[in-house]
């Protein structure tokens, strides 16, 4: 969930871009250094009689813009088996910063979830979701009981400003019915490190994982959600750069595809997702903690499998609040058109829904 900044290291990405994420098994995962492969360029998708793509030949290379291997982000490592099974060769890279997003414009890697503010201010154009909503909590000590009781108070987060948790924050604020500078922001770096802040009093706010709020302990408690305050605002998409898409309409569609795929994975067969999240987090989040925290994220609504799930419209709305905050500086200034393309959803979407039951 940490708010990517604009400042990433071309040569932190190469390091980084060695980590990739393997199958072994149908749940299972090992992280290896391995070269990329240039993605095949392929216009049309064959179909198998159960609706899944035939994907032999196609190398399909995805950055996750997200630090570390979070438990909400298991449904992008589901994509990436699916994508797999279904015949691709592919590798997951996991960045900091804005490392992911770098990644792509470079042309190193192909698609990367982020936060939109990020992607379009480095040129980059949404071709699909990633998360829908926010499924954040907002921890604060049991004493304080409304958002009001926030104001002049410290509130702990990764960085200064960003595009997931300072939109949080400026809805705090509002419906505090006070302005933000009438708090005080203690840069962390990290979201554990916000956590541990409020848990030693230090600050008396932070945006956590839900799933982290009951192991703060009995003083502590969810305030409000993410997507209570900011209930039309995404946690991320995902994007890639115009001229990809463009040369590779199938493979962005086969990806749509692959995350409905797994959307579906998530709202039907919780043992599967939480055997899946496991091998994601390489055994550091335990079966257990993974069935705790999908009884969190499941009410959030972040993967819904339904058109109206990535929209022109959802990415409209997420680029004027982040002009409106002055997140957006730079190639966010471009037309629409340029930012958000739909067609390998609405092609995803068509097969999804004509194959639902076997996809």
């Amino acid at each position: 969930m940490a708010l990517r900044g604009y400042r990433g290291v071309l040569a932190t990405l190469a390091m980084a871009s060695t980590m990739t994420v393997g199958a072994v098994g149908a749940v299972g995962a090992a992280v290896n250094k391995t070269s990329h492969m240039k993605t095949s360029t392929v216009k049309h998708l064959v179909f198998r009689k159960n609706g899944s793509p035939i994907l032999n030949g196609i190398t399909i290379n995805i950055a996750n813009s997200a630090g570390s291997a979070h438990i909400g982000d298991v449904h992008i490592y589901v994509m990436e088996q699916i994508l797999k099974q279904w015949g691709a060769t592919t590798s997951l890279i996991i960045g900091n910063a804005n490392i992911a997003e770098l990644g792509v414009a470079s042309g190193k890697e192909d698609v990367c979830t982020s936060p939109v503010a990020n992607a379009v201010d480095l040129g980059l154009t949404a071709m699909g979701p990633n998360q829908t909503a926010l499924a954040y909590s907002l921890l604060t000590p049991t004493s304080i009981t409304s958002l009001s009781q926030l104001k002049g108070k410290t509130y702990a987060d990764d960085f200064t400003s960003g595009n997931v948790d300072y939109p949080l924050w400026n809805a705090v604020a509002k419906e505090g019915k006070f302005p933000l500078s009438d708090m005080t922001l203690l840069t962390t770096g990290a979201e554990t490190n916000s956590f541990t802040q409020v848990v030693a009093g230090r600050a008396s706010a932070a945006w956590v994982d839900p799933g982290t709020v009951a192991s703060a302990g009995p003083n502590f408690h969810s305030l409000a959600s993410g997507a209570k305050v900011a209930p039309k605002y995404a946690d991320s998409m995902m994007f890639a750069r115009p001229a990809w898409i463009a040369a590779n309409p199938a493979v962005a569609e086969a990806i749509d595809l692959a995350w409905l795929a797994a959307a579906k994975i998530f709202n039907t067969d919780e043992p599967l997702w939480a055997q899946y999240g496991v091998a994601y987090t390489s055994g550091t989040a335990s079966l257990a903690k993974l069935l705790a925290n999908y009884q969190v994220l499941k009410p959030s609504g972040g993967f819904a499998t339904s058109e109206s799930s990535f929209s022109r419209s959802a990415v409209a709305y997420n680029i004027v609040v982040s002009k409106s905050l002055g997140i957006i500086t730079s190639l966010g200034e471009r037309p629409l058109s340029q930012m958000v393309k739909t067609n390998p959803w609405l092609a995803a979407w068509t097969q999804f829904a004509a194959h639902r039951k076997t996809l």
